[in-house]
């Protein structure tokens, strides 16, 4: 019974997309005539796709697209005879009509890109048409990828409470180095890992930049520094919030997890703000002991989680702001999310003494709604 009705759908939305595609078919050919009496610079003063997205409420790349098409539909009548019959999709034409353009007056392989078209999904299609491109025109495609790296921009805009907002745009090759180095930290760790997909690409963004690494020297880690007074450093109820150099405020469990791990100068000043004592910089872990930790623990300690050990960061099983000391028996190696997870997040990490960890979940808060008065 499921799978008549299922089958019945299928048929049915077959139908329908087959329906929109000659609908898209007549669209662009509207367009096209009306890109050919350039309506929107005589309108407008803008370009026809750009009138026409505006007109018709479309996204400026639909708007090109139907454009496109239409100004293409004539070079390309087998294609377009493709669609009408149901053999190919209209989206198979829109990526032939942008490579057609692209190409220009050089020779276009419309009958074998036409051929694979029947034969393959669009997402492979378009793939073949980047490789048909390429072939008829080698310099053209690196002039437009030049173009397109040219065109690389990221904004950062940081918000009231600290938060910083991340737009922009990359070409395809650096999009795809990024992807690439962002996917394989970005794995779920572990099955209590319930972040989805996008807040883990942010942690790896994020953990990306905390621990990137030179050829030349392994682990060079960026600075980023944290001004905090002794009693935000030790926990003290009641101390100012650590801030970093934008600004932004850092809470005090952060400024633990942190000094886990990283450089410390002392700055002493006067009742009147005046510095008068500047130490020098001293690392928590030593090189040395750090080699000693990588050594040992080869990744992160976490149960499950094997992030390389120099991507990790030295944790203080007894914290040091406590007090507890910087030695192999009271350090253990955590990846980023792990470390932000005993700090931040509260859960437990207990080390024994035969090196055996054991991790545990933090309480569930149970916090009481609030009542309404009670009835006279």
């Amino acid at each position: 019974m499921v799978a008549n009705r299922v089958r019945a759908l299928t048929e049915e939305l077959r139908l329908v997309i087959r329906e929109r595609d000659l609908l898209s078919l007549r669209a662009s050919s509207l367009a096209g005539e009306l890109a050919r009496e350039s309506a929107g610079e005589a309108i407008a003063d803008v370009s026809t796709a750009d009138w026409i997205r505006h007109e018709l409420n479309l996204g400026y790349q639909a708007a090109c697209d139907l454009v496109r098409v239409g100004l293409e539909m004539d070079s390309l009548e087998d294609t377009v005879s493709a669609v009408a019959e149901h053999e190919i999709g209209f989206q198979h034409l829109v990526f032939m009509a942008r490579t057609k353009h692209q190409v220009g007056a050089k020779p276009f392989p419309e009958e074998h890109l036409l051929a694979e078209a029947k034969e393959v999904s669009v997402g492979r299609f378009w793939h073949l048409c980047q490789q048909a491109r390429h072939a008829a025109d080698a310099a053209g495609m690196a002039r437009a990828q030049g173009w397109a790296v040219e065109g690389r921009a990221v904004r950062m805009n940081q918000q009231e409470d600290g938060s910083v907002t991340i737009s922009g745009i990359l070409d395809p090759v650096g999009g795809a180095a990024v992807r690439t180095a962002l996917e394989p930290l970005a794995k779920r760790a572990g099955k209590e890992d319930g972040r989805g997909h996008e807040r883990r690409l942010a942690d790896a963004l994020v953990e990306l930049a905390t621990h990137a690494m030179d050829q030349a020297t392994p682990r060079q880690r960026p600075h980023l520094n944290i001004t905090a007074t002794l009693g935000t450093v030790f926990m003290v109820p009641g101390s100012a919030a650590a801030e970093m150099e934008l600004g932004a405020p850092v809470c005090d469990v952060t400024v633990a997890r942190i000094a886990c791990d990283c450089s410390v100068t002392r700055h002493v000043f006067s009742p009147e703000s005046v510095l008068i004592d500047l130490g020098r910089e001293k690392r928590v872990v030593s090189p040395k002991l750090r080699k000693a930790l990588e050594g040992r623990d080869q990744h992160c300690r976490w149960p499950g989680c094997t992030r390389p050990a120099t991507w990790c960061e030295a944790h203080h099983v007894i914290p040091w702001v406590q007090g507890g000391p910087t030695n192999r028996q009271n350090l253990v190696l955590l990846c980023t999310r792990h470390h932000w997870q005993v700090h931040e997040g509260r859960w437990k990490l207990y080390l024994y003494s035969d090196g055996h960890i054991e991790v545990v979940r933090p309480p569930i808060d149970f916090v009481a709604m609030p009542r309404a008065p009670t009835a006279a």
